[in-house]
Order: structure tokens, then C-alpha cells, then sequence
């Protein structure tokens, strides 16, 4: 941990850092519903939209959450949260979760560069780690393997949409998650430690519950062949450079 007064900040993982400490010593700045700045202890601000060096990395700050660990208060610094493909589209790929440093190095997935659509694409935060490099020479070996970027401390890694996966990725790029192959919604279950009754799982199976939790919250009547989940949004499922450096 790095201690800047009271406050403690300590990165989660390859897209969060998380402060901890003195945080009831901390201003957050709140507009239209969203926090855009803190005002710290030592009266130093950090905005959304701005890098913060924590341990020689950097983390662009484009989302700040508050939240409450029992009594604790914390503040999340993200320069990103995980996107749908992320969940949707990564079990495409072979191998268990863990192979891919899922909660460590690996930052979000992608359907794509806003030069390259169509494919899967994976950000990580590059790290010298001799298991990272193995780890980087195992999906160069893969057959689906195109290319790899580097974005300064971040690395890019492009693939094409294995032959067998190709039906479900147009499902998903379409909103029509139920209509995933049965095979595919196992797997994917299965990759994240998922089961049927998770919220991913309703979405898949379309669970009763999930669509009269939605009709209850929207206040209206789902037609029965409505998906239980919002379609993708492009600008958060390609790779854009300038959300992240």
C-alpha cells in the first residue's frame, strides 16, 4: 500500500485502485449523480479524466464509486469496469478462467478495435512477471491468435472468433442472449462459477424472476420474447486507446 496521509491506496487489480484509511477525511465532488472529483486530506484533487501513479503504474480515473464495506467507507478509482464481453465473449477463447490472470492482469475484453472489428480482443496490463510472459507466449500459440499492441503499459492481444463460436458471437453482438447455443450458456457458466440461478444465468435461461423483477422496476409488460438484458453498447465494447492511456 501507498500511504498519502491518512488515506491508503491500493490497487485491486489491473483496473481499480481502491482507497482506504481516513476516507471520511476525503470531499467527493458530486455532478449529475456521479462523483467527478475527490478533494483529499492535503487539499491535492483527483478528477475524472486525470492519471494517478500508484507504485510506478498509472491508472486513468474515469469512474470513482463510493461504497460501504460494513461500517467502512471506500472510494474505487476505475479506468474502466467490466464491459459485457468481458463475460459474454472471453469463455470463447480456450482454457479456465485462471489461465487468463482474470482478476490480476487482464483489464477488459473486446469485440474489436475501432480499426480491426469482428474479433475478440483482450487488454491487459503488461507485466515482466515470468508467469505474465509464459503466459503471453502460450496465447501467441494459439490458432486463433492475429496480433498483439502495445499501448504504453498496456498490451492488446487480438484473435479471431473461433470458427465454432461464430453463430453466438453475432447472438451476442445482437442482444439475443437466450439464444446462445445451450452448449455455449453452459460453458460460459462454467468459466465464470456461474450457475443458473446467478444474474448471468437468468439472463441466459431467462428466468421468470428476472423479467418480473424488470417489469416491477420499468413499470410495464415484457413481451415474452424480450431479452432480460440491455443490448451492447459499441463505444464500451471496442478497444478505444483514449479511454484507458
Amino acid at each position: 500500500m501507498v500511504k498519502c496521509e491518512t488515506v491508503l491506496f491500493n490497487p485491486l487489480n489491473a483496473r481499480t485502485v481502491r482507497l482506504t484509511g481516513g476516507t471520511k477525511t476525503i470531499n467527493p465532488h458530486v455532478f449529475d449523480a456521479e462523483i467527478v472529483s475527490l478533494e483529499m486530506p492535503t487539499d491535492v484533487v483527483i478528477s475524472t479524466g486525470e492519471t494517478i501513479s500508484i507504485k510506478n503504474r498509472k491508472y486513468k480515473v474515469n469512474f470513482i464509486d463510493k461504497l460501504y464495506k460494513g461500517n467502512v467507507l471506500i472510494y474505487d478509482l476505475h479506468v474502466a469496469k467490466p464491459n459485457k464481453s468481458n463475460i459474454f465473449i472471453l469463455p470463447m477463447l480456450s482454457g479456465e478462467r485462471n489461465l487468463y490472470f482474470y482478476n490480476t492482469h487482464l483489464v477488459n475484453v473486446f469485440i474489436g478495435t475501432v480499426q480491426q472489428k469482428g474479433c475478440i480482443a483482450l487488454l491487459y496490463r503488461w507485466s515482466k512477471d515470468p508467469l505474465f510472459l509464459k503466459f503471453e507466449a502460450a496465447v501467441k500459440q494459439f490458432r486463433s491468435y492475429i496480433d498483439m499492441e502495445d499501448h504504453d503499459e498496456y498490451v492488446l492481444y487480438l484473435f479471431d472468433v473461433p470458427s465454432g463460436q461464430k453463430q453466438n458471437y453475432k447472438k451476442f453482438i445482437n442482444g439475443k442472449y437466450s439464444e446462445l447455443s445451450t452448449k455455449y450458456k453452459t460453458q460460459l457458466l462454467k468459466f465464470h462459477g456461474m450457475n443458473i440461478d446467478s444474474q448471468i444465468g437468468q439472463i441466459l435461461f431467462k428466468s421468470e424472476k428476472r423479467k418480473h423483477r424488470l417489469e416491477t422496476m420499468l413499470g410495464c409488460i415484457l413481451d415474452d420474447e424480450a431479452e432480460l438484458y440491455s443490448i451492447i453498447d459499441p463505444k464500451k465494447e471496442l478497444f478505444n486507446p483514449k479511454n484507458y492511456l
